[in-house]
């Protein structure tokens, strides 16, 4: 079962925010978005996933490369990463 909690929410909208910001567009809506990426964070078998790295760290490429990722690669049924993708902020 996937762990939804509050820090994963917070830094997900955040997420969200600044996506919107370098005009992505989401594969669903934006409530999806903030679903897939707290469906992704280390609590739900993805442990060496940074969000918070994306967040404040990456450029915009490095950073829609892992938002577009997350999106078109999350398992939201058990919060794994699947397809081999490799968020760049979990290496």
């Amino acid at each position: 079962m996937v762990d939804f909690n509050d820090e994963s929410f917070a830094i997900a909208a955040d997420i969200a925010d600044r996506y919107e910001n370098f005009g992505g567009k989401y594969a669903t809506d934006r409530a999806a978005f903030m679903m897939d990426l707290m469906a992704a964070n280390g609590r739900n078998g993805n442990p060496e996933l940074r969000l918070d790295r994306m967040l404040h760290d990456f450029d915009k490429f490095n950073f829609m490369h892992d938002a577009i990722g997350i999106q078109n690669h999350i398992n939201r049924e058990t919060g794994k990463i699947e397809d081999c993708f490799l968020p760049r902020c979990a290496a």
